[in-house]
C-alpha cells in the first residue's frame, strides 16, 4: 500500500509539472539573461515579434489612436469578460500615452501591457506575473 500511495503521489506532481511546462518554457525562452525574470526588453521582444502592435494600428500610421485602442483593448476585454483586477487606470489610453501627444506609440503600447501584468510595479514579470498573460493571450485576448 505504502508503494502504491507512493506511486500516486509521484504521478500527480508528474501531472502538475506536464502542465506547467509549456508555461515555463516559454517564460524560459523570453528571459534571455536567464534572470529568472522578464524585463520590459525581453517582454517586448515577444511583442514585436508577433505583431501585436501593428495589428491593433489599423490605418498602419505608426501609431494608435484613442478609438484604436479603444476598439481594441476594451472591445475585447470586455467581449471576453477579462476583469482588470487593479482597481487603477493600468488599462487607461492616458496612462499608456506617456508623452501625451494624443497618439500611443509601439514603445508606449509596449509599456502599457507590460505594466498591466507587472502587478508587483517591480519593474520585471516574475512567473506568476507571465502566467496572466499568458492565460488572457490563451484565451484569446491578444490574437490577432
Amino acid at each position: 500500500m505504502k508503494n502504491r500511495m507512493h506511486f500516486l503521489g509521484a504521478s500527480a506532481l508528474a501531472l502538475v509539472l506536464t502542465a506547467a511546462a509549456p508555461a515555463m518554457a516559454d517564460f524560459s525562452s523570453l528571459d534571455a539573461d536567464a534572470d529568472s525574470h522578464i524585463n520590459q526588453g525581453e517582454f517586448n521582444a515577444e511583442l514585436d515579434n508577433n505583431g501585436t502592435f501593428r495589428a491593433w494600428d489599423a490605418d498602419q500610421n505608426g501609431f494608435m489612436s484613442a478609438d484604436e485602442y479603444d476598439g481594441g483593448v476594451h472591445t475585447r476585454r470586455d467581449k471576453m469578460n477579462i476583469d482588470d483586477e487593479s482597481g487603477d487606470n493600468t488599462w487607461d489610453y492616458n496612462t499608456w500615452d506617456a508623452n501625451a501627444d494624443a497618439n500611443i506609440d509601439n514603445d508606449e503600447f509596449n509599456t502599457g501591457i507590460f505594466n498591466a501584468y507587472d502587478r508587483d510595479g517591480d519593474g520585471v514579470l516574475d512567473l506568476d506575473e507571465y502566467n496572466r498573460y499568458q492565460e488572457e493571450k490563451d484565451k484569446g485576448f491578444w490574437d490577432f
